[in-house]
């Protein structure tokens, strides 16, 4: 079991104990409910929450350099990332990184993804990259680090791969060409 793995177990136990321990003192009648018991059951839901949150986050942001740049070298896996990153800090875009990778709209009765793995029938949406996997390690990484990240700048919000000439690429400034991919911000 790793470390993450046995600190939400721990924290599960804690909240079922707590939720236990309340319940059944408040349930009971008993007004001499410690204050503490009832604060410090709150701040361990929400900080499992923020913890379930953040691994969801991570393991969308591993699928998206997954299905992106598998082959590419750690500064191209990077630079999927940071541009990924950029757009939750943008207000274009979602403001989550799950909510940016699985984001979807509709032309023309056609459905568009903004990352193209999105839409393959083939690519799996509920894969998990363990927290063993270099690309799990790399997600995180990228997370911690993001605000001083500069594999591509901060405004960089596009990419396509080098074997592909979408239009929307004539309107946008061409920043980098990393490994296969082509990065892009506004003009």
């Amino acid at each position: 079991m790793t470390v993450f793995a046995k600190f939400i177990s721990f924290v599960v136990l804690l909240v079922i104990t707590a939720s236990v321990s309340i319940q059944h003192n408040v349930l009971g009648g008993n007004p001499e409910v410690p204050v503490h018991i009832k604060i410090a059951y709150n701040e361990s839901v929400n900080e499992m929450s923020r913890q379930q949150r953040l691994y969801k986050d991570i393991n969308c942001l591993a699928r998206n350099i997954y299905y992106e740049a598998r082959g590419e070298s750690e500064q191209g896996q990077l630079a999927v990332a940071q541009v990924t990153l950029n757009r939750v800090e943008s207000s274009m875009f979602p403001n989550s990184i799950c909510a940016v990778v699985n984001e979807r709209y509709e032309v023309k009765g056609k459905e568009i993804c903004q990352f193209s793995w999105r839409c393959d029938p083939s690519a799996n949406p509920n894969l998990v990259v363990s927290e063993s996997n270099p690309i799990f390690q790399l997600a995180w990484q990228a997370i911690k680090q993001h605000p001083t990240m500069d594999v591509v700048t901060h405004d960089t919000y596009w990419f396509h791969a080098t074997y592909v000439k979408p239009k929307w690429r004539r309107f946008k400034e061409r920043v980098a060409k990393i490994d296969y991919h082509i990065f892009y911000r506004e003009k």
